[in-house]
């Protein structure tokens, strides 16, 4: 599991286009406004409970998981070795400002 405070500024494109794979910096880009922060928080997170699931942080590397958001937030890339993406849950839950993000893995 991952939180993040939504609310505070930073230049998410940027981050994106240096951490996140090129589908996940296109979609972070083509959203406009407060929906580009909104984007980013919810690949961030998700990638953070991604790593977490499999007993790993952040040196281990954000882009070793890539995600789509729609229709429902799921793993479409994961790291050799630890399952295919099909053996990942994703959820996003977004309370008062705030973006969490649960990645589960299935050992099944």
């Amino acid at each position: 599991m991952d939180f993040e405070d939504q609310t505070r500024e930073l230049e998410a494109s940027e981050i994106a286009r240096r951490f996140f794979s090129g589908a996940e910096a296109s979609a972070v880009e083509a959203a406009g406004g407060s929906e580009r922060l909104r984007t980013f928080f919810q690949f961030w997170t998700l990638k953070e409970a991604a790593l977490k699931s499999i007993g790993e942080g952040l040196p281990y590397g954000l882009d070793r998981f890539e995600f789509e958001l729609a229709p429902k937030p799921r793993v479409v890339r994961s790291p050799d070795g630890h399952g295919d993406p099909e053996h990942f849950i994703s959820h996003v839950f977004e309370p008062n400002g705030s973006c969490a993000a649960i990645v589960m893995r299935s050992l099944a």
